[in-house]
């Protein structure tokens, strides 16, 4: 994981423990972004190539598993479907996604 992103990712579950809420970060497998999870939310947190800063997103963990039940591959999912799983949120509005 990128060091940058590796920071931002460490400030945003620090607030949300200072929000009262619990998150985990996974690795998505490529160095540029990450996954925040908890027993009711996902949220993605990327480094953006277009704009050389952080972009975030929502996940719709239902349209997700819909796809995945009709048959997309998480590369399909992620390519094809991205503007209708991927709900894109500002990056300071992260840690509140995540309660």
């Amino acid at each position: 994981m990128n060091s940058l992103l590796r920071r931002k990712a460490y400030q945003i579950t620090r607030k949300v423990r200072e929000l009262g809420g619990n998150a985990s970060v996974s690795s998505t497998g490529r160095e540029n972004s990450v996954i925040f999870h908890n027993d009711e939310s996902v949220a993605l947190l990327s480094i953006s190539e277009k704009t050389d800063g952080f972009e975030a997103y929502i996940v719709d963990v239902h349209k997700w598993m819909w796809a995945e039940s009709e048959g997309f591959s998480r590369n399909d999912i992620v390519k094809k479907l991205r503007g209708d799983i991927f709900l894109k949120i500002k990056v300071e509005d992260l840690p509140m996604s995540l309660l």
